[in-house]
């Protein structure tokens, strides 16, 4: 009886412990690298000039939300690869973390094409203020 027990025991105690091997899965560095690049290519897009005060707003709005999304992410990864956090398999894990990859490579795909928009509307912006430089020059 207590043989099957410890053995059960044993058994559970291992899925609240995390395999090293999955603390160096390539996607943990990966999601933790697209977090920082999400944070600096929104930096960059609120230092930008030509933008109105609502488009600002709008642009710390949306990134605030990712900023949320991407640290809820984190955590859970962390909480992943922390010992006695979840009782999990390895195979368990590893599916857990390729979700949050996925989730993560989407939220770097948004951001670019986000951050883009915001550029070129700031380069129009820029010729057009230069073009209404150059003609008011010419008058």
């Amino acid at each position: 009886k207590n043989g099957e027990f410890n053995l059960h025991s044993v058994f559970f105690n291992s899925l609240s412990s995390v395999n090293p091997a999955i603390r160096k899965y390539s996607k943990v560095g990966i999601i933790i690298s697209d977090q920082l690049f999400i944070a600096q290519h929104f930096r960059k897009v609120l230092e930008i000039k030509h933008l109105t005060a609502d488009e600002v707003r709008y642009v710390q709005t949306i990134y605030s939300n990712m900023i949320d999304a991407c640290t809820n992410s984190l955590n859970e990864l962390i909480d992943l690869i922390s010992d006695d956090q979840y009782q999990m398999q390895d195979d368990e894990r590893i599916k857990r973390i390729d979700g949050i990859y996925d989730d993560m490579t989407e939220r770097v795909a948004l951001t670019k094409r986000f951050t883009g928009e915001v550029w070129m509307l700031s380069g129009q912006r820029s010729i057009e203020e230069n073009d209404t430089d150059f003609l008011d020059k010419m008058e």
